[in-house]
């Protein structure tokens, strides 16, 4: 945690900041997952406004780490005080100035969220339960899945994507965490295509 030498101003100021946000609305799409989440503007929407009432602001400020991006999330209050954080996100590869924005882009998002405790619409756990059901279900067999993402691929990245929506939230599930390195494969495969 990174803070100025006092938080005697900034504390109390953050607690009636947090008194008066609202949640931040699952308003984006999520094709991959076919869910829904709260985009940064729906976070920046939910914070701004009690955060400004309270005399505080949010700087958000991107760096390069070895093998990755920082992001250093600053919460100051008028009087100087200040709190933060700094998140990394390990990158394997030489991003492109898009997936640099995407990465940066989701530190943003739960950084604010993190350091204002704001919460997201219907956050309460379903999520969660969701998992432990999955994993009490029947194995998915994904073989014949991914004999089909493999021929998708062929065709491109739109093609491949298509199709990975078109499958279950169990059958993605499954792929992801049992041949993750696969399906990251596949995805480079496709956009080579």
């Amino acid at each position: 945690m990174i803070k100025s030498d006092s938080i005697t101003k900034i504390a109390p100021a953050l607690v009636k900041a947090q008194a008066t946000m609202g949640k931040a609305h699952k308003s984006a799409d999520n094709p991959f997952f076919k869910s829904k989440y709260a985009d940064l503007s729906s976070v920046m929407d939910a914070i701004s406004e009690s955060l400004h009432n309270n005399g505080l602001s949010l700087t958000q400020m991107p760096g390069k780490v070895d093998n990755g991006i920082s992001l250093t999330t600053l919460l100051i209050h008028e009087s100087g005080e200040y709190i933060g954080c700094e998140a990394v996100l390990p990158m394997t590869k030489c991003p492109t100035a898009h997936e640099l924005g995407s990465a940066l882009t989701y530190l943003r998002r739960y950084s604010a969220a993190a350091i204002t405790g704001l919460t997201q619409q219907d956050d309460d756990g379903n999520d969660a339960t969701k998992a432990e059901k999955r994993k009490e279900k029947k194995p998915v067999d994904t073989m014949i899945i991914e004999q089909t993402l493999a021929e998708a691929a062929v065709s491109g990245t739109g093609v491949l994507q298509k199709v990975w929506a078109a499958q279950t939230v169990e059958a993605r599930t499954a792929i992801v965490e049992t041949r993750n390195d696969w399906w990251m494969s596949l995805k480079d495969s496709a956009a080579a295509a």
